[in-house]
């Protein structure tokens, strides 16, 4: 991946200037991120995109379109509060406003945090239960010495 990303943005011989430059690097370090996940192994998947940040901001990309990029996942971090998602929806409008990015673009990002804020009550119910030994009271009563019924 890391080959991958440096050869795509040394190829360019400029810095992604919208978000639509940041595509390709997006499918070039999503694909092994989704494959990672599918194992599950968040932690991996996350160093995956951390460097997948790290070489967009050396290839001269600038922050700005970095938080817009990375939009989504800080609004699926703050949708667990009303207040605080709230609070983010009104800084990032603020901030498109400010850098006024193109309108699809703003769109597409305001968009990503609404999906990605709805996303934490639907795949609440989706989640597997792990499977934990000894964690249950029948498990660990049977575990128990002592006497028994009947002794």
């Amino acid at each position: 991946m890391i080959l991958m990303l440096a050869r795509w943005l040394a190829e360019r011989r400029e810095a992604p200037a919208t978000l639509r430059d940041l595509l390709w690097p997006c499918v070039i370090a999503g694909l092994p991120t989704l494959l990672v996940i599918k194992q599950p192994d968040l932690g991996s998947a996350m160093v995956f995109i951390t460097i997948l940040f790290a070489m967009l901001y050396w290839a001269g990309t600038k922050p700005s379109l970095l938080v817009l990029l990375g939009s989504p996942v800080i609004g699926l971090a703050l949708a667990f509060s009303t207040v605080a998602w709230g609070a983010w929806i009104i800084v990032l409008l603020a901030l498109l406003l400010w850098w006024r990015p193109y309108v699809w673009e703003g769109l597409a990002v305001m968009l990503a945090n609404l999906v990605m804020a709805s996303s934490p009550s639907r795949s609440g119910s989706a989640l597997r239960p792990t499977s934990r030994t000894g964690c249950s009271r029948s498990s660990t009563r049977s575990r128990i010495p002592g006497p028994q019924a009947g002794t």
